[in-house]
């Protein structure tokens, strides 16, 4: 089964919906990450960098 971004980005592909319309799409469905699931996905990220930082660091 696929998810709903890959649903409508394959909607998309296919010409069901118009191009311009593809972000308001990926909004309505929740597709599209919000500003707090970005920001917890950067937080992961410098995370992990600083941990690899402090191990790698000779």
């Amino acid at each position: 089964m696929k998810n709903s971004r890959s649903q409508i980005l394959d909607w998309a592909e296919k010409g069901l919906i118009e191009p311009h319309k593809l972000d308001d799409a990926m909004s309505l469905t929740g597709a599209k990450p919000s500003k707090l699931q970005w920001r917890s996905f950067l937080l992961q990220c410098l995370l992990w960098m600083g941990v690899c930082a402090i191990f790698l660091n000779p």
